[in-house]
């Protein structure tokens, strides 16, 4: 199956001008956390002395204020001042249990029930603590291990939207390994986009042609899928393959569930849990 490609520079542009962070929770939803189990996400190497700012080593539960104050405030602590950050090889991989969520002391008269302190637990780590702003859930430098039962809207939320007054109102999933959705809507139409990219350091690749598995059975070949590569150094390359969809299009991918997206020299593969975030993202922007 194959499908019309429309130029689609800006969206990517914007798209990947920014970081890509963990899962974000409401307020309604951090009490569903307790008990839980979250690990610090995983991110490229040339982000990775940039990440794990807000993980602490010391919280006063009497005045629910964590202690930002010392040469040391950080676990595995790196740099210093607003450099500051745990160590990234230290953490990642590491798993946790959120053992208690504290709403902490608010910082101004507007930041009532904006921010929060995780008590996390690592049996060979010890207790540490991970500030949280509602305000800025996509700052979120953590991920869940467990599952949660989540209503749509917990989804539907972090769908970015873009509107600067123009004539089309932009949509922007939450990357998923790579992946990314989009939907442009217009008063004349509705359009979906898929696009997938990659961090390599082969600066051409003969064979562009995109292909999705499905856990069905069923394949799909985007053989006019849009490429633009940018050198972004150090020896890498970022390909960024972007397709147009057909609504029809996303209902299939949703009922078989993505399993494998990739071109010649790489492959991707989702699991049955991200199989089903990407459902539940294309679930948001079919309403």
């Amino acid at each position: 199956m194959t499908y019309k490609l429309n130029t689609l520079a800006i969206a990517i542009l914007v798209l990947y001008s920014g970081w890509s962070y963990g899962q974000s929770f409401n307020e309604a939803e951090l009490d569903l956390l307790a008990g839980k189990k979250v690990r610090p996400i995983i991110v490229d190497e040339s982000k990775q002395d940039y990440f794990y700012k807000n993980f602490y080593t010391d919280f006063d539960t009497i005045e629910r204020t964590l202690n930002k104050k010392g040469d040391q405030i950080h676990p595995y602590q790196n740099g210093t001042g607003f450099l500051a950050v745990s160590a990234y090889n230290e953490l990642v991989g590491r798993e946790f249990t959120v053992n208690h969520v504290y709403r902490a002391k608010a910082k101004g008269s507007f930041d009532k029930n904006k921010y929060y302190v995780f008590e996390l637990y690592n049996p060979l780590l010890g207790t540490y603590y991970y500030e949280y702003s509602t305000s800025t859930n996509y700052q979120m430098e953590l991920e869940l291990a467990d599952e949660l039962e989540f209503s749509s809207e917990h989804y539907c939320k972090n769908i970015r939207v873009e509107n600067n007054y123009e004539d089309t109102i932009k949509y922007y999933s939450p990357e998923v390994n790579n992946l990314t959705l989009l939907k442009f809507v217009s008063s004349e139409d509705t359009m979906y986009y898929m696009v997938f990219q990659d961090e390599i350091d082969e600066p051409e690749v003969e064979d562009t042609k995109l292909i999705m598995l499905l856990q069905n059975g069923k394949a799909y070949d985007f053989t006019d899928a849009r490429l633009s590569v940018i050198d972004i150094g150090e020896g890498y390359y970022r390909y960024s393959f972007s397709v147009e969809l057909p609504r029809e299009a996303l209902v299939k991918f949703r009922t078989g569930m993505i399993s494998d997206l990739g071109y010649s020299i790489y492959s991707t593969n989702y699991n049955t849990k991200q199989g089903r975030l990407i459902n539940a993202y294309i679930d948001c922007l079919l309403k």
